[in-house]
Protein backbone atom coordinates (compact mmCIF):
# COMPACT_ATOMS: atom_id res chain seq x y z
CA UNK A 1 0.00 0.00 0.00
CA UNK A 2 2.95 2.23 0.72
CA UNK A 3 4.45 2.11 -2.92
CA UNK A 4 0.82 2.57 -4.36
CA UNK A 5 1.01 5.64 -2.18
CA UNK A 6 4.10 7.11 -3.17
CA UNK A 7 3.31 6.08 -7.12
CA UNK A 8 0.23 8.39 -6.89
CA UNK A 9 2.69 11.08 -4.62
CA UNK A 10 5.38 10.93 -7.62
CA UNK A 11 3.20 11.18 -10.76
CA UNK A 12 2.74 14.69 -10.31
CA UNK A 13 6.27 15.26 -9.69
CA UNK A 14 7.24 13.42 -12.50
CA UNK A 15 4.84 14.73 -15.23
CA UNK A 16 5.66 18.63 -13.76
CA UNK A 17 9.52 17.26 -14.46
CA UNK A 18 8.36 16.15 -17.66
CA UNK A 19 6.75 19.10 -19.07
CA UNK A 20 9.61 21.25 -18.27
CA UNK A 21 12.28 18.92 -19.68
CA UNK A 22 10.19 17.38 -22.73
CA UNK A 23 13.42 15.07 -23.59
CA UNK A 24 13.65 13.21 -20.46
CA UNK A 25 13.76 9.97 -21.39
CA UNK A 26 14.05 8.44 -17.80
CA UNK A 27 10.83 10.56 -16.32
CA UNK A 28 8.69 9.84 -19.43
CA UNK A 29 9.57 5.87 -19.07
CA UNK A 30 8.97 5.69 -15.53
CA UNK A 31 5.61 7.60 -16.03
CA UNK A 32 4.83 5.35 -18.69
CA UNK A 33 5.29 2.59 -16.48
CA UNK A 34 3.05 4.41 -13.52
CA UNK A 35 0.30 5.55 -16.39
CA UNK A 36 0.43 1.59 -18.02
CA UNK A 37 -0.20 0.28 -14.21
CA UNK A 38 -2.98 2.13 -13.73
CA UNK A 39 -4.96 1.57 -17.11
CA UNK A 40 -4.39 5.12 -18.11
CA UNK A 41 -4.18 4.01 -21.46
CA UNK A 42 -3.72 7.83 -23.56
CA UNK A 43 -1.47 9.05 -20.91
CA UNK A 44 0.84 5.41 -20.89
CA UNK A 45 0.77 6.02 -25.00
CA UNK A 46 1.68 9.68 -24.59
CA UNK A 47 4.61 8.94 -22.33
CA UNK A 48 5.84 6.23 -24.43
CA UNK A 49 5.73 8.48 -27.60
CA UNK A 50 8.20 10.80 -25.32
CA UNK A 51 10.63 7.91 -24.12
CA UNK A 52 10.33 6.64 -28.35
CA UNK A 53 11.74 10.18 -29.06
CA UNK A 54 14.45 10.97 -26.77
CA UNK A 55 15.91 6.98 -26.70
CA UNK A 56 15.30 6.10 -29.77
CA UNK A 57 18.12 3.74 -29.70
CA UNK A 58 17.62 2.34 -26.45
CA UNK A 59 21.29 3.18 -24.82
CA UNK A 60 19.78 3.03 -21.26
CA UNK A 61 17.33 0.17 -21.77
CA UNK A 62 13.92 2.43 -21.13
CA UNK A 63 12.86 2.01 -24.15
CA UNK A 64 12.22 -1.50 -24.33
CA UNK A 65 11.22 -1.53 -20.98
CA UNK A 66 8.94 1.16 -21.93
CA UNK A 67 7.04 -1.17 -24.40
CA UNK A 68 6.75 -4.07 -22.15
CA UNK A 69 4.99 -1.67 -19.77
CA UNK A 70 2.40 -0.46 -22.65
CA UNK A 71 2.19 -4.25 -23.49
CA UNK A 72 1.23 -5.58 -20.17
CA UNK A 73 -1.59 -2.53 -19.97
CA UNK A 74 -3.00 -4.23 -23.29
CA UNK A 75 -2.34 -7.80 -22.67
CA UNK A 76 -4.40 -7.45 -19.03
CA UNK A 77 -6.76 -5.92 -20.70
CA UNK A 78 -7.16 -9.25 -23.23
CA UNK A 79 -5.96 -6.99 -25.74
CA UNK A 80 -3.33 -9.52 -26.91
CA UNK A 81 -3.01 -8.13 -30.84
CA UNK A 82 -2.03 -4.68 -29.59
CA UNK A 83 -0.21 -6.04 -26.57
CA UNK A 84 1.88 -8.50 -28.77
CA UNK A 85 2.53 -5.50 -30.71
CA UNK A 86 4.82 -3.59 -28.18
CA UNK A 87 6.04 -6.77 -26.98
CA UNK A 88 7.64 -7.03 -30.11
CA UNK A 89 9.01 -3.82 -30.31
CA UNK A 90 10.49 -4.41 -26.77
CA UNK A 91 12.05 -8.01 -28.09
CA UNK A 92 13.46 -5.49 -31.08
CA UNK A 93 15.00 -3.09 -29.14
CA UNK A 94 16.16 -5.41 -25.97
CA UNK A 95 19.60 -5.36 -24.91
CA UNK A 96 19.25 -7.10 -22.05
CA UNK A 97 18.43 -10.96 -21.19
CA UNK A 98 15.61 -9.76 -19.20
CA UNK A 99 14.08 -7.69 -21.89
CA UNK A 100 14.25 -10.14 -24.42
CA UNK A 101 12.96 -12.94 -22.30
CA UNK A 102 10.45 -10.89 -20.79
CA UNK A 103 9.38 -9.89 -24.34
CA UNK A 104 9.25 -13.70 -25.45
CA UNK A 105 7.16 -14.60 -22.13
CA UNK A 106 4.87 -11.70 -23.16
CA UNK A 107 4.39 -12.51 -26.38
CA UNK A 108 4.10 -16.31 -25.38
CA UNK A 109 0.77 -15.40 -23.46
CA UNK A 110 -0.47 -12.83 -25.66
CA UNK A 111 -1.07 -16.38 -28.28
CA UNK A 112 -2.00 -18.27 -25.26
CA UNK A 113 -4.26 -16.15 -24.94
CA UNK A 114 -6.25 -16.33 -28.31
CA UNK A 115 -5.90 -19.95 -28.10
CA UNK A 116 -2.51 -19.50 -30.68
CA UNK A 117 -0.83 -22.82 -29.05
CA UNK A 118 1.67 -23.56 -31.52
CA UNK A 119 2.87 -19.73 -31.84
CA UNK A 120 2.60 -19.74 -27.61
CA UNK A 121 5.13 -22.80 -27.42
CA UNK A 122 7.07 -21.32 -30.18
CA UNK A 123 7.64 -18.68 -27.68
CA UNK A 124 8.38 -20.00 -24.49
CA UNK A 125 10.98 -22.57 -26.25
CA UNK A 126 12.47 -19.19 -27.58
CA UNK A 127 12.33 -17.91 -23.42
CA UNK A 128 13.97 -20.70 -22.37
CA UNK A 129 16.83 -20.01 -25.52
CA UNK A 130 18.08 -16.86 -24.24
CA UNK A 131 21.33 -16.85 -22.91
CA UNK A 132 21.29 -15.46 -19.63
CA UNK A 133 17.58 -15.95 -19.30
CA UNK A 134 16.40 -15.03 -15.38
CA UNK A 135 16.78 -18.15 -13.81
CA UNK A 136 12.44 -17.57 -12.58
CA UNK A 137 11.54 -16.89 -16.39
CA UNK A 138 13.19 -19.47 -17.28
CA UNK A 139 11.77 -22.02 -14.85
CA UNK A 140 8.20 -20.69 -15.87
CA UNK A 141 8.61 -21.31 -19.44
CA UNK A 142 9.60 -24.53 -18.36
CA UNK A 143 6.94 -25.19 -16.50
CA UNK A 144 3.93 -24.14 -19.07
CA UNK A 145 5.86 -25.50 -21.63
CA UNK A 146 4.50 -29.22 -21.36
CA UNK A 147 1.50 -28.05 -20.67
CA UNK A 148 0.82 -26.00 -23.80
CA UNK A 149 2.82 -29.14 -26.20
CA UNK A 150 -0.29 -31.47 -24.32
CA UNK A 151 -2.73 -29.11 -25.20
CA UNK A 152 -1.55 -28.86 -28.49
CA UNK A 153 -1.54 -32.85 -29.13
CA UNK A 154 -4.92 -32.99 -27.76
CA UNK A 155 -5.89 -30.49 -30.48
Amino acid sequence: MTQFVKVHQDAPVLAARLRSNPNDAETAAKLTAIYASHGSERKAVAALAVVEKADGANAKGLLSRSYASVGDMYQSNRQYDQARTHFKKALKNGKSALDTSYAHYSIAFSYLGQNRLKEGATELKAVIAVPNCPAGLKQRAQTVLPEVEKAIGQK
